[in-house]
């Protein structure tokens, strides 16, 4: 599995987690108690998934984007949706940690029609449905 694809698996596995296992209370938290918990549920998945190593930010596209470039600018999520960060207030990881799961799964369907259609003019050399 390529690195770039192996990043978006681990990512959309642990957030799924995260999203799955918010304390009921986690919305009516403040900010800092967010912080505190998003910190928590993200050590305690990379433990539970045997996780050994060091992962820049405990984040999977953090830790792509450090390897390939920094400040954001390799961040797998951004190479999908310009622009894309996830402090976004309308899915801000810590804030948001449900609609940060749904925005990059989002961005993942659309990144997995992208390459099933870049794929499909390799093989057939022309734009289209047809083979």
């Amino acid at each position: 599995m390529k690195e770039l694809d192996r990043s978006w698996k681990n990512c959309l596995r642990m957030w799924k987690w995260i999203s799955e296992n918010l304390p009921d209370w986690f919305s009516e938290s403040s900010n800092d108690i967010k912080d505190f918990v998003i910190d928590a549920l993200k050590q305690n998945w990379l433990k539970k998934n045997k996780f050994t190593k060091k992962v820049a930010q405990d984040c999977f596209f953090c830790a792509y984007d450090v390897k390939h470039g920094n400040e954001c600018e390799s961040c797998p999520a951004g190479l999908v949706k310009r622009g894309f960060h996830c402090t976004d207030l309308n899915y801000h990881f810590t804030y948001n940690p449900v609609e940060f799961y749904n925005e990059i799964v989002r961005l993942n369907s659309k990144r997995r029609s992208q390459c099933l259609n870049w794929n499909q003019i390799k093989l057939t050399g022309r734009i289209g449905r047809g083979f």
